[in-house]
């Protein structure tokens, strides 16, 4: 599978999140179902590193065995400025059960503009991009 249908499948996977949130829907409301499959019959994730804002290269590897929701954004987004204060509640709320958020910053600027929005947006979740 090309990026070009990954990107797509994920946008479409955080439109459905987005569209759960604002129908008021909440992770563990009863309405709520999911199944998951049993471990021995779970694909592995398409292998996926890029450097930390701390300049650390992070892989996909380091979260086997944990729910990984890739957050694909831009700093010149309003969408993923409005929805990375959710993540990061889900991060908080979720991260000692094996849910890790991982951003991947999709600007062309790179660390000169992600590192000054991630400060200020306070993001407690780790964060890459592409140089």
């Amino acid at each position: 599978m090309n990026a070009t249908r990954i990107r797509a499948r994920l946008v479409s996977a955080a439109a459905l999140l987005l569209a759960l949130a604002s129908a008021g829907t909440v992770v563990g409301h009863p309405a709520v179902r999911a199944i998951v499959q049993p471990a021995n019959e779970r694909k592995a994730a398409p292998q996926l590193a890029l450097k930390h804002s701390c300049s650390k290269t992070i892989s996909l590897t380091c979260y086997r065995g944990k729910v990984v929701l890739l957050d694909f954004w831009a700093a010149w987004c309003s969408g993923c400025e409005m929805e990375i204060p959710w993540f990061s509640e889900l991060q908080k709320a979720y991260g000692a059960q094996g849910f890790a958020v991982v951003g991947v910053s999709t600007d062309e600027s790179r660390w000169s503009v992600v590192k000054p929005f991630l400060a200020e947006a306070h993001v407690p979740y780790p964060n890459i991009a592409r140089g």
